[in-house]
């Protein structure tokens, strides 16, 4: 498999026990790269998996309870980024093949399994694949080109300056603005999603300029913009770009600070990939009292210490994660977490979605 390829999700959907434990244990799936993401004992459970996990790939045999298997792909087919299918079966009937065909089944292999036949079929389900995420990403980057229609040039200018002066109250009023009176009527997922690719690209201008650290740097508006189209709903979306305002705006008005705080900032930056690093040693590094440091910290910032380390550390592991090609565990504790399962949870926490769902959005 290429170097910026991902494993492919498989599910595989059959009533059968041991069936389904055998081609579990029995094929070589990752030599194919492919991985099983989960399994279905019949078609109902089979869609709920299909919402839940979001296979690439889904193995599904005809006769099972409840839900049979060509029901069940005529049913998954009209859910958003449906998978490919792949129908494994005792049943060699004309008619099954047919309505097969109809429903755009990518293969049609009769039990017992052969491991070459399945390879094959893999093979073509992989390239197919590709070209469907190579046509979504096309698509996404035509659709973000033309969302400077719902932002004015005034607009622009106006977002522009506001980062530029590190104006925190007027950018993020200026956000609010933007989402709730320009978009009006049109604040749909799509609407919402092409005019914060446009929103981004003007706040990373700005911290370029600057020369800031965390988004200002190489890989910065490629993590950005990833996030932006993992994310669901219009809220998760504003949300995002708000808080990338927010460190965007601090770290440009960094040198207005106090001279503590300014320190204290710079010493998070440095040591935030140290497991180690409290409150009190960020205190102790600029020689002030725990208690004063937080006031004062906040009092500038509107963020605890805790909130600014914590938020950059997850931006870190962003990057990270996006542009960097580290895996979970890497970012986890480049990023000052010692365990791997804490930070995929405080990373939930922190954008609103799993980190695999950024490997989903992979080109």
């Amino acid at each position: 498999m290429g170097g910026g390829w991902r494993m492919m999700d498989v599910l595989i959907a059959d009533d059968e026990y041991f069936f389904r434990e055998a081609m579990k244990s029995s094929f070589p799936w990752q030599e194919h790269g492919c991985r099983i993401c989960g399994e279905a004992r019949n078609g109902e459970e089979a869609l709920e998996k299909i919402g839940l996990l979001k296979p690439d790939i889904v193995l599904v045999d005809i006769n099972m309870p409840f839900l049979g298997g060509l029901e069940f792909i005529e049913k998954a087919g009209r859910m958003a980024d449906n998978p490919v299918f792949i129908i494994i079966s005792g049943y060699s009937e004309f008619s099954y093949a047919k309505e097969a065909i109809r429903l755009g089944v990518l293969g049609y292999i009769l039990k017992p399994v052969q491991e070459a036949e399945l390879a094959d079929v893999l093979d073509a389900a992989a390239a197919k694949i590709r070209e469907r995420r190579k046509e979504k990403t096309e698509n996404s980057h035509l659709r973000a080109a033309a969302c400077g229609q719902y932002l004015t040039a005034s607009r622009r200018a106006e977002l522009l300056v506001a980062v530029q002066r590190g104006s925190r109250e007027n950018a993020l009023a200026l956000l609010a603005r933007i989402y709730e009176e320009d978009l009006g009527d049109k604040g749909d997922h799509e609407s919402c999603l092409l005019t914060s690719v446009e929103i981004v690209k003007i706040i990373l201008d700005a911290v370029r300029r600057q020369k800031c650290v965390l988004y200002g740097e190489r890989g910065g508006s490629e993590a950005a913009n990833r996030m932006l189209y993992c994310l669901e709903d219009a809220q998760q979306i504003r949300s995002y770009v708000t808080d990338i305002m927010r460190y965007s705006i601090l770290l440009i008005k960094k040198n207005s600070l106090s001279d503590s705080v300014r320190r204290a900032m710079d010493y998070i930056n440095e040591n935030y990939g140290e497991p180690e690093l409290t409150v009190d040693r960020i205190a102790g590094s600029v020689y002030l009292n725990y208690y004063y440091l937080c006031s004062q910290f906040k009092k500038e910032t509107s963020m605890t210490v805790n909130h600014y380390l914590m938020g950059y550390r997850m931006h870190r592991a962003l990057l990270m994660l996006c542009g960097g090609g580290r895996s979970l565990e890497q970012a986890a504790f480049a990023s000052g977490f010692t365990d791997a399962k804490y930070f995929a949870r405080c990373f939930k926490k922190q954008f609103g979605i799993a980190w695999r769902r950024l490997e989903g959005n992979r080109p």
